[in-house]
């Protein structure tokens, strides 16, 4: 069988493949294989690399539903937090606040609810990025500790100005 798990791959020559890029778009396929052959590639080694999808949000309150018999929809997102619980670790991908409700502790309120559901999950710790002119600091006063940086990046395509990315993580256990 081939390093593929396809005994119909095991005659393939790698310099025949034929190689896919996309940009900007969603390859569900590629995603799906690439997730599957991690995968499998950890449960051969005894690591079972699981993702689960957190959301955290404020919402405005609903308006009432015009017909009393259906729900209300909900409110528009104010402020929210998006992130993947990813074996034992919780990584945070967004966090925004509207501007209008920014200082006013909507994102400290985001962050304790994470880490209280982090907590409760039993994952050792949460881990993020965040760019020099965002959060660093916000993090950082919440207890988060800088563990790499890249620097070099473009604020815009033609932009001179450099900005440096900071990842950040605090252990829980």
């Amino acid at each position: 069988m081939s390093a593929t798990g396809h005994p119909q791959h095991d005659q393939l020559n790698p310099d025949e493949l034929v190689v896919e890029i996309n940009h900007g778009t969603e390859a569900q396929d590629v995603i799906a294989a690439a997730k599957a052959g991690l995968q499998q590639h950890g449960a051969e080694n005894d690591f079972h690399y699981t993702q689960t999808p957190l959301s955290i949000a404020f919402r405005a309150p609903s308006s009432p539903s015009p017909f009393p018999s259906e729900p209300a929809p909900p409110g528009p997102v104010l402020a929210a937090l998006v992130g993947t619980y990813e074996v034992n670790y919780l990584h945070i991908h967004l966090l925004h606040i509207s501007s209008a409700l920014r200082l006013h502790g909507l994102g400290t309120r985001l962050m304790q609810t994470a880490e209280r559901e982090a907590r409760a999950k039993g994952c050792a710790g949460i881990y993020l990025d965040t760019f020099g002119f965002q959060a660093r600091g916000f993090y950082e006063g919440l207890g988060y500790e800088v563990w790499g940086q890249l620097e070099g990046w473009k604020r815009g395509k033609d932009e001179e100005i450099e900005e440096t990315r900071y990842f950040l993580r605090k252990m829980l256990k």
